[in-house]
């Protein structure tokens, strides 16, 4: 039984938030809706915690009249989607630091091996932070079985489709006590264009060929793809090594 307890310790992140300060810095798309679930943590950590240390009275009310109607994530994106969100050198706020110093996962040791799954273009947690996290902790914990996998054009929820086979490939692995490949590894995959899909033998010696529920046949050799419904990106990756 402690042999398959520690097997568990294997895992996969996908775009996983690991600085919120820097995301909130770094956002380029409504930074105030990551901001609102900053204070929501503020808010469960410290309960006499002001919100107005953090959010101008702008911010506040909004904050405050998405709790009333029970709003969604949707509905708080487009509540705080306002350039005077939040006070000026709210970063520096005792609690924020406190929190920070809790939350932060860049730079601190694991347990391993660990995949972390990363769309490139992914609007709600950059790639930049991410990026940031994964290269401190790479150079504090150099021996740490450890892959950054980052996925061209995906932005965030595609990125999770993008990269299907191989987490669940880990996944399948890990059950079957397979062994995992050891050290740091950083890989790049790129959408292959449709051109490719339609002509099987240009592919051959890049993708496997898969079977899913919902699929097309095309092409002489009878390869079946799924077409997702949201860009090429999500329909067959290529790995760039």
């Amino acid at each position: 039984m402690p042999q398959k307890r520690a097997e568990l310790t294997r895992a996969e992140a996908g775009f996983p938030v690991t600085n919120l300060i820097t995301q909130v810095d770094i956002q380029q798309e409504n930074p105030g809706f990551i901001g609102a679930h900053l204070v929501r943590g503020f808010q469960s950590l410290f309960p006499d915690f002001n919100i107005t240390s953090v959010l101008t009275v702008a911010g506040a009310s909004r904050f405050n009249l998405n709790a009333e109607i029970q709003g969604c994530n949707s509905a708080f994106s487009e509540l705080l989607a306002i350039s005077d969100v939040y006070q000026p050198g709210w970063q520096h706020e005792p609690r924020v630091q406190t929190y920070q110093n809790i939350t932060g996962v860049g730079g601190r040791d694991f347990a391993g091996p660990l995949l972390v799954v990363q769309g490139a273009t992914d609007n709600v947690v950059p790639a930049q932070v991410v990026d940031i996290a994964v290269n401190r902790t790479c150079e504090r914990f150099p021996d740490k079985e450890f892959e950054y996998q980052s996925y061209a054009g995906a932005t965030h929820v595609p990125a999770m489709y993008a990269a299907q086979r191989n987490w669940l490939q880990r996944v399948e692995d890990r059950f079957e006590g397979r062994a995992v490949e050891e050290g740091r590894r950083r890989k790049s995959f790129r959408s292959i264009a449709i051109e490719q899909i339609l002509r099987p033998e240009s592919m051959r010696k890049k993708v496997r060929r898969q079977r899913f529920d919902e699929n097309t046949t095309v092409g002489p050799h009878q390869m079946q793809i799924r077409l997702l419904g949201y860009d090429y990106v999500s329909i067959v990756y290529g790995v760039v090594m």
